[in-house]
């Protein structure tokens, strides 16, 4: 637990949204893991399990494709070479 404490602590402490993905990390044991989540979990980083943060960075991927298409029909229009 220490080693993953202090490395989201190190990416909080940048400045850096920080996401901590519940069940890719692990302890000793498990009552120790949830401890230890439950320590920071919300305040310093952000608990995800790796099914929740696959769909949020699919949504993401979705509305970054949306933007990228959006731009470039905006610059086919401007430079009228429709």
């Amino acid at each position: 637990s220490v080693c993953v404490q202090h490395s989201a602590f190190g990416v909080f402490e940048a400045g850096y949204r920080t996401i901590l993905v519940t069940d890719a990390c692990a302890d000793r044991g498990r009552e120790r893991h949830e401890a230890a989540l439950a320590l920071y979990g919300d305040y310093m980083y952000e608990l995800r399990s790796v099914d929740s943060l696959k769909v949020e960075l699919e949504e993401q991927r979705k509305n970054d494709d949306a933007v990228v298409k959006k731009k470039k029909k905006m610059r086919i229009h401007e430079s009228g070479d429709e």
